[in-house]
């Protein structure tokens, strides 16, 4: 499985991490080789390198295959090997520090996708205080975005954050703000 995760060509790769998506979901043990190659693909797609220009979407270097990688790394324990490590908080950390809310609908939903696969990749690494206190910080300026799906995505994971790291004295500062998203009325709901 390791092997076809050098594969170049974005459409075979995209098939092969759902694949070990499945294969990890059952027992991870059996591929523990695939975890620097999954970095490697994160770290090639963060920072545009060969990517065919069919396989980017709206600027966005192939969603779809960022977050099955993440979602692949999510069922491997911490990343023991510092390197690997490194290698993969950095690509997280460009991938925090490149998203925002943008017009465009097509846009924000891929990148909000890769952005909240992330956050949940970072939340599952037990990430260290800084990188947790960006991700709170990220989070406070989605909810306070007037978009309500936008909200309701920094709500939940806000919620979620507090559940899995010990955030809770960072996101107390944007309790008013919270307080505010809850209390406004929901259309949907009407």
């Amino acid at each position: 499985m390791a092997q076809l995760l050098d594969e170049r060509d974005m459409g075979v790769l995209t098939s092969c991490m759902s694949l070990l998506v499945a294969l990890v979901s059952n027992n991870h043990d059996a591929y523990w080789s695939c975890l620097p190659k999954c970095v490697k693909t994160l770290e090639r797609l963060a920072r545009n390198q060969d990517v065919p220009q069919e396989y980017t979407y709206y600027g966005i270097p192939s969603p779809w295959l960022q977050v099955k990688t993440m979602r692949a790394l999510q069922y491997f324990p911490a990343v023991e090997d510092p390197n690997t490590r490194r290698s993969l908080f950095e690509v997280l950390q460009r991938i925090l520090m490149g998203t925002d809310v943008v017009k465009n609908v097509n846009k924000n939903n891929a990148s909000h996708a890769v952005l909240f696969e992330a956050l949940a990749l970072v939340m599952h690494l037990d990430a260290e205080k800084e990188m947790m206190s960006q991700c709170v910080a990220l989070l406070g300026k989605f909810i306070a975005v007037r978009e309500p799906n936008i909200r309701y995505l920094g709500l939940e994971n806000m919620t979620r954050m507090l559940m899995v790291t010990d955030v809770q004295d960072i996101i107390k500062r944007h309790q008013a703000q919270i307080i505010t998203s809850l209390k406004d009325p929901d259309i949907r709901l009407t």
